[in-house]
């Protein structure tokens, strides 16, 4: 019985469920379902959240992607799947300066097993964000972690676009990975449609970097010193142990890690001076800074030998043009005024699981980036309005 089982177990891992694979097979050249949802627009509209003027704004932008949807070419009726659009998302003010949301179109296949078609829990989506910029910007580039650690305002390199019209402004993943979107390794493209004349991204300025760097460093100063209270606790416990009849047997060896502890102390508060120093340049640095110089976009060049990564000695001379440029999202990108449109921004990418299917798109992916390039993005952006 345990030779079996251990065959069974080699079997499973060589050919992973290749039987049930077998079994499932795509009903390509069947009509799918287009499942239209009928409740969002009595969801909003009720809603106490904002006044009415901004409920029927919002509610106008999302009828308009749910319009848009429904009236897609590709799924009329869709061929080999079924597609499903719902709303998620908060039209709560109280707590939120401006309302966001996602429209998520869950296209699944159509597969035959058994003698009988049916819906496959897997497949892909297709996805609207409304006014979620932050979720969107959250994870990109190299910064991130560290802007994330210090309360630091998100900054990153300059993302590549690869296609902009005046409706739209897309960027493509194959050069930008999101942890949140899983994709193909050919990479998936990101259009932002944006309802404002104020730019979506903005330079980050050279006195905005050195802040940075002085953030980091301080913080670094503040791990030292927690370092140095833990290490004089620790000092604290072995003194008290070596007085303990108990730890008698080891007392010697206790007796001797107190001077490396001391050491160690020491090594950390002479680090701190080191930065401190560090800070002190900046600062000065920053301070002596022109007005012009301070506003100027922070370029880096991340070939050039530095001590830190992303350093200080990487930073560009001002007016020159190599490395790469960082940006921010414009912090005043939204208007928040009594008049202003409810959805700002609408970011438009599709996603689909990574693992199970070739590096070549199926006909599902390829029906899902026809749906996303041929949506009428100046209708979106409309809808805005």
């Amino acid at each position: 019985m345990k030779l079996f089982f251990k065959i069974f177990i080699l079997l499973s891992i060589t050919f992973p469920f290749s039987s049930f694979a077998q079994s499932i097979i795509h009903a390509t050249e069947l009509p799918g379902k287009l499942i239209k949802d009928t409740r969002v627009s009595s969801y909003i509209l009720n809603s106490k959240a904002m006044p009415a003027s901004k409920l029927n704004s919002y509610a106008k932008t999302v009828n308009a992607v749910f319009n848009e949807m429904y009236s897609s070419k590709e799924l009329n009726p869709p061929q080999g799947f079924d597609a499903k659009i719902a709303y998620f998302g908060t039209i709560n003010l109280l707590k939120e300066k401006i309302p966001y949301g996602t429209i998520r179109s869950y296209f699944r296949y159509l597969v035959k097993k058994g003698g009988t078609v049916k819906t496959s829990m897997d497949g892909t989506d297709l996805n609207f964000e409304l006014n979620n910029q932050n979720g969107f910007f959250d994870h990109i580039g190299n910064f991130s972690d560290q802007c994330y650690k210090l309360k630091f305002p998100l900054f990153f390199e300059q993302l590549p676009v690869t296609d902009s019209t005046s409706d739209y402004m897309e960027i493509n993943l194959k050069y930008y990975r999101f942890p949140f979107i899983s994709n193909n390794t050919t990479g998936s493209p990101i259009r932002i449609i944006a309802a404002n004349n104020k730019p979506l991204l903005v330079p980050l300025t050279r006195k905005e970097f050195v802040q940075f760097l002085i953030a980091r460093e301080m913080q670094r100063i503040k791990e030292n010193e927690e370092l140095i209270a833990d290490e004089k606790k620790q000092i604290a416990e072995t003194k008290k142990e070596i007085e303990d009849p108990l730890f008698k047997s080891v007392k010697e060896t206790l007796e001797k890690s107190i001077p490396s502890m001391q050491q160690q102390i020491e090594k950390l508060g002479n680090n701190n001076q080191t930065i401190q120093t560090k800070i002190a340049d900046l600062e000065s640095m920053m301070k002596n800074m022109s007005i012009a110089e301070a506003s100027s976009p922070a370029r880096l060049d991340e070939n050039k030998p530095s001590d830190e990564i992303f350093g200080l000695e990487q930073l560009v001379p001002v007016g020159r043009k190599e490395g790469v440029m960082l940006t921010k999202v414009n912090p005043d990108y939204y208007n928040f005024s009594a008049n202003a449109p409810a959805v700002q921004l609408i970011t438009v990418y599709y996603t689909w699981p990574t693992g199970i299917t070739s590096s070549e798109p199926d006909y599902l992916q390829i029906a899902t980036m026809k749906v996303f390039r041929n949506l009428d993005y100046h209708k979106l952006k409309e809808s805005m309005k």
